[in-house]
């Protein structure tokens, strides 16, 4: 049990009992719960900050709330890269310039940077190449990721399906039932000659050259070269 404590100061004896609680015991001494009332005459700027009733506890929540923030990244910028089937079966490397805003002296600048886009042969379309951190600087957050996501550009002649290039060929009617031979254009360059003479060619007739399909590559997001 704590028990009160009694002294004398000047003359004059005064009493203290501990409660146990120091918004009480300031209160005691000072007349009131605010530690900043009487000091600094903070009562008015704490108001909206500090909860009346708790004033230490709204003191030291203040404190923390002031603390710096971890940066965010910004969110990944992506773009297009139209690649032809020519690009796609053989495999190229793209250059692609970019215009960034760089931190330099303190200074806010525009930069041109190269970045270069290695595509391997048989990427499907919407594969990615990520350049991490290449997009715009700034003082409170992490550069965006620079994005270039692979997609296919429109062909005179064949359409892509999957890792199998499609050719559309145009006959007549007498030709479909009397029989011909079809020019067939490759991806890879030349021709290459179908016999349908002795065949009814119908809407439905399908021809598959296994030789000549794309190569079958991950669609894994790539790295930046």
């Amino acid at each position: 049990m704590l028990k009160p404590f009694v002294g004398n100061v000047n003359g004059e004896s005064f009493t203290y009992t501990f409660h146990g609680d120091p918004r009480a015991t300031f209160a005691q001494f000072f007349g009131n719960t605010n530690p900043f009332q009487d000091f600094f005459g903070f009562e008015n700027a704490f108001h909206t900050e500090m909860d009346s009733d708790d004033p230490f506890t709204s003191f030291f929540s203040v404190s923390r709330s002031n603390r710096g923030s971890p940066k965010q990244q910004d969110p990944p910028l992506e773009h297009d890269l139209y690649i032809s089937l020519e690009d796609i079966l053989h495999g190229c490397a793209k250059n692609m310039k970019i215009t960034r805003k760089v931190v330099k002296n303190n200074r806010v600048e525009k930069e041109d940077k190269i970045l270069s886009v290695t595509v391997k042969p048989g990427w499907k379309a919407g594969t990615k190449v990520t350049f991490p951190k290449e997009g715009d600087q700034g003082s409170n957050t992490i550069p965006a990721d620079v994005v270039f996501v692979i997609r296919d550009k429109p062909h005179p002649h064949f359409k892509r399906d999957g890792s199998d290039v499609r050719y559309t060929a145009n006959v007549t009617l007498r030709q479909a039932l009397c029989g011909c031979t079809i020019n067939v254009p490759l991806l890879g360059g030349g021709m290459l000659l179908l016999d349908y003479t002795d065949e009814i060619i119908t809407p439905n007739t399908l021809k598959r050259l296994s030789d000549f399909r794309l190569r079958n590559a991950k669609s894994a997001a790539g790295k930046s070269q």
